[in-house]
């Protein structure tokens, strides 16, 4: 009787090995939080920044989308494809990050 009751304490359900396995979930669950806390954040400056001020949208549209204002012109130099390009690998790269971690 007494083997038995040591047994279950130890290995059976809410036992020892159960706790321990449950810490580790929450441990991952914790680091998943704490990550995807940080990307709200910088999700949410991101969007305070575009309600903020009309330059702001100003400034985002003529980088990322290359879009001018009338009677301006646009001359595209050989090296800024490359930035645009780096730009979305990394924003790829920062997706497939918290896409792994689910």
């Amino acid at each position: 009787m007494i083997a038995w009751f040591i047994y279950q304490s130890k290995y059976g359900r809410g036992g020892n090995a159960d706790d321990l396995q449950i810490i580790k979930q929450i441990n991952k669950q914790t680091v998943l939080n704490r990550d995807l806390s940080e990307r709200n954040n910088r999700m949410v400056m991101q969007i305070a920044g575009l309600k903020g001020s009309a330059d702001s949208i100003e400034q985002r549209s003529r980088e990322e989308l290359n879009m001018i204002k009338n009677g301006e012109t646009l001359v595209m130099l050989p090296g800024n494809d490359l930035l645009v390009e780096e730009k979305a690998e990394e924003k790829k790269a920062v997706n497939k990050k918290v896409v792994n971690k689910k």
